[in-house]
């Protein structure tokens, strides 16, 4: 089942989204952006720098979600 959420005003269906910014980590979350941050400073969450941008893969935050319901 597809999620549809809306980004920046146009509407996306997450099942074709591979990558994730902190915003959009942190929203689905329901955390701060700086409490993301963090967790990729500390190397708690991977994320990969894309030029000027950090993005999240969505099957890293599903691993961190595992880890956490475990």
């Amino acid at each position: 089942m597809a999620i549809r959420y809306e980004s920046a005003g146009a509407k996306v269906v997450t099942s074709d989204i591979h990558c994730f910014s902190i915003a959009d980590v942190a929203q689905r979350l329901g955390m701060s952006k700086r409490q993301i941050a963090r967790m990729i400073a500390t190397g708690e969450l991977p994320s990969v720098k894309a030029g000027r941008r950090r993005l999240i893969q969505r099957i890293a935050v599903a691993a961190w979600l595992a880890g956490k319901a475990a």
